[in-house]
């Protein structure tokens, strides 16, 4: 069930991807909390940086890093990257 709950976050359906994120370190507990156990939290030369590594429904995961706007950023899946990108130009716009 947590597995279930890691991977919908906001309970899209289709299949997960492997997501790659760069996360302040202060989001940490936000991070499990969400995620659980099943992802891999490693290093970056920034400080007060860490770089996660989960699977996750894509939708989800671009309404996450919308939510928590400079605290998160998406290295991978790129098409996910971009999209996100895209989608804050827009707002600036309006």
């Amino acid at each position: 069930m947590s597995k279930h709950t890691a991977e919908h976050i906001y309970m899209f359906s289709g299949s997960s991807v492997p997501v790659r994120a760069l996360k302040e370190e202060s989001m940490m507990n936000e991070v499990i909390d969400r995620l659980d156990k099943d992802l891999s939290i490693g290093k970056t030369d920034v400080p007060g940086q860490m770089e996660v590594r989960f699977n996750c429904k894509e939708d989800s995961m671009f309404y996450r890093a919308l939510q928590y706007g400079s605290y998160v950023e998406v290295l991978k899946p790129k098409n996910l990257s971009v999209r996100i990108k895209k989608s804050i130009c827009e707002m600036h716009k309006v």
